[in-house]
């Protein structure tokens, strides 16, 4: 039996392992960190080996999972928090599906999903890294430069992941990319000190985070323009307004 086909299976079996050990064992969570990296490398690995950046297909996935998991970690619920970790679950078995069917399935797979899907999830990740900084913040009274270089690593692995995706070259794009994750920081020290809970300031960064990337990527491709400015910028604010307007002040 070709052992492609037991790939899917076989990550949706790991997935729930590596869940339902995070739930009974919270204690063991920078053990279940190292062994979610190891679980999205194997991955990589097992699929796409025969490719030279088989191994950037471990990091979107891997970033995803390590926010979601410290995310689920600060919220109170367990319900909210399993919610969470499902859809993230979800998401996960998606990308590697079409990881799968990007490597062995070429009639079946549709041009572009994958790039579609992963900066979806590079949103996610963004806002569950945030919350998950803010939140520890807040709980563990971590200092802010700790957390903000936790930050800058994520930022950095999502800047990466952007450059991989858009298939772009560092001497023509490494200038927006590191303008991009310093501008991430910064927003990220600045929102620090706002008096929200951490999922609105979670938010808050992760929507400057997609205009950023929004930006850079129009900007890479020479296809920036002032009406474009103002779309983004016109719709973060209102994503802004909505929020503050409805946020509980403490």
């Amino acid at each position: 039996m070709d052992s492609r086909f037991l790939f899917l299976p076989t990550a949706v079996f790991a997935l729930i392992a590596l869940l339902l050990w995070w739930h009974y064992r919270p204690a063991d969570f920078g053990m279940i960190i190292i062994v979610a990296a190891l679980a999205n490398i194997m991955a990589a690995w097992w699929v796409m080996k025969a490719r030279r950046d088989w191994l950037s297909f471990a990091l979107l996935p891997a970033l995803l999972l390590w926010s979601a998991l410290t995310y689920a970690l600060i919220i109170s619920q367990q319900s909210v928090a399993w919610t969470i970790l499902i859809l993230t679950g979800a998401a996960l078995i998606a990308y590697w599906r079409l990881v799968y069917m990007y490597a062995f399935k070429h009639a079946a797979y549709r041009p572009f999903s994958l790039e579609r899907l992963s900066g979806y999830i590079s949103f996610v990740t963004a806002f569950f890294s945030a919350s998950a900084a803010y939140g520890l913040k807040t709980f563990l009274d971590l200092a802010t430069w700790q957390l903000t270089v936790g930050i800058a690593l994520v930022n950095l692995g999502l800047a990466y992941q952007w450059m991989w995706v858009q298939k772009a070259e560092w001497k023509h794009t490494g200038s927006y990319a590191a303008m991009f994750v310093i501008a991430t920081v910064e927003f990220f020290v600045v929102l620090s000190f706002l008096p929200f809970d951490f999922n609105i300031l979670g938010f808050l960064l992760a929507s400057v985070w997609y205009a950023l990337s929004y930006l850079s990527s129009a900007q890479a491709a020479g296809q920036l323009s002032s009406s474009k400015w103002r779309l983004i910028i016109a719709l973060v604010l209102a994503a802004w307004f909505i929020v503050l307007l409805t946020a509980r002040w403490f």
